[in-house]
């Protein structure tokens, strides 16, 4: 059986197989093997409860043992994942997960990419861009699937930790560990960074955001990653006049948008009781006798816009009908 271990790049997942070793014993595969990161790190790797996986490892081998198999992947979700297997998913804020992704292909790969790249989805990974690696994960049809937030994973690891034990099945150890980010970096600083929320603030400009928001928006939105308006951008709005009249003049047109809405639904009133008029006269006009008896029913002098529209129509069966309708 095969437990997938999944995120985008740099969302935790490296930390989640940290707790899953020091809480569980549980050690874990990477399906990229890791050997320029973790694989190549003794002391990291053991922390970690890294296992070497290389192609001699048949994935369905282990999909049709009783034992777990604990996997990472950073892939999107895809056709090596079945029905059938478990998955933990982490998710972290997209611009800090985008800006740690771009700082650590910079740090370990032979071709540097810039955060635009990144953002865009141009990696030598098969993670496309924030928004579709989350989309493929949490709208898969697996019926196992557990998803925890980064900011969770850090801030609240004993509770996730108790949450691990549930979805797993496996008992909750009675002191659970946890290790910090700064320990961490001591081990392997080029790996482990801050491990914080805020980096990306001060690299991502206005452009940049804009651009990352309009790729990624439905998905920070679903995971309540609100957009954080930068405080030069709130002080020209405050203090830019142009702006402030056009938000005047927007609210202007809102209410003149209900106007128009209110008269179209009164047209619309008027428009059927002319029909309705219309198929009562056609009747009416099949016997001479009852013309003028019908139309003098009508309250026309009460609605001038159906006497106009009833009269234009009546012209053209009867000669001198307006007359009659006057009187």
């Amino acid at each position: 059986m095969i437990t997938w271990l999944s995120s985008y790049p740099r969302s935790g997942n490296t930390y989640l197989r940290i707790l899953l070793h020091q809480n569980f014993g549980i050690k874990t595969y990477s399906i990229h093997g890791d050997f320029t990161d973790i694989g190549k790190n003794i002391e990291l790797s053991e922390l970690v409860g890294h296992i070497e996986f290389d192609d001699s490892i048949d994935v369905e081998k282990l999909r049709s043992e009783k034992k777990m198999y604990y996997i990472k992947t950073h892939n999107l979700f895809d056709n090596d994942v079945k029905h059938l297997d478990k998955a933990i998913y982490i998710i972290r804020d997209g611009r800090a997960a985008t800006f740690s992704f771009n700082k650590y292909q910079n740090n370990f790969s032979d071709t540097p990419k810039s955060l635009l790249e990144t953002i865009y989805g141009n990696s030598s990974l098969n993670v496309g861009t924030w928004g579709d690696h989350v989309k493929s994960w949490t709208s898969s049809k697996l019926n196992d699937i557990k998803i925890i937030k980064y900011e969770e994973l850090v801030s609240e690891t004993n509770n996730i930790v108790e949450v691990l034990s549930v979805f797993l099945n496996i008992k909750t150890p009675e002191f659970s560990s946890e290790t910090s980010f700064s320990s961490l970096k001591k081990v392997d600083s080029n790996f482990f960074q801050k491990g914080n929320n805020t980096a990306w603030e001060s690299k991502f400009n206005e452009d940049i955001e804009n651009i990352f928001w309009s790729i990624n928006y439905k998905q920070m939105k679903e995971f309540g990653y609100e957009y954080k308006i930068p405080n030069e951008l709130i002080e020209r709005v405050v203090n830019d006049k142009t702006i402030n009249n056009l938000i005047e003049y927007s609210k202007h047109l809102r209410h003149e948008i209900s106007i128009l809405k209110k008269q179209k639904s009164n047209f619309e009133k008027i428009r059927s009781d002319y029909q309705s008029t219309r198929k009562k006269l056609h009747k009416v006009l099949k016997s001479n006798r009852l013309l003028v008896l019908e139309i003098r029913k009508l309250s026309f002098k009460k609605n001038p816009i159906m006497k106009y529209f009833v009269s234009k129509f009546l012209r053209g069966y009867v000669g001198k009908i307006e007359t009659e309708v006057e009187n």
